[in-house]
């Protein structure tokens, strides 16, 4: 689904251009529909860990759209997550790596 009315457009395109991100203290994941060719390398500079690209299925509209690209995003989506929580778990409260 597409949104074309110009209000919308508009207010877009003005959030958009006066956005300024902040520098992100981790890495950036960044999830690629293999069919589009935006470019996430713009995330680099703003990742200090650095950037990961991952492909998924689909192009910009329908990689949630379709329940087969969902899918694929979803198995790689819910590995990260549990490479995440199993991180965090091997840190204590004290902040020292448990062994």
């Amino acid at each position: 689904m597409r949104f074309e009315a110009p209000y919308i457009l508009e207010v877009y395109d003005q959030a958009e251009s006066r956005y300024v991100p902040g520098m992100y203290a981790g890495r950036v994941i960044a999830f690629k529909p293999l069919e589009d060719s935006i470019n996430p390398r713009g995330w680099e500079r703003i990742a200090v860990d650095g950037l990961e690209i991952r492909e998924v299925p689909g192009n910009h509209e329908d990689v949630v759209a379709k329940e087969a690209h969902v899918r694929a995003w979803a198995e790689q989506l819910r590995s990260h997550l549990a490479s995440a929580q199993s991180a965090v778990s091997r840190f204590d409260t004290g902040g020292v790596w448990a062994t």
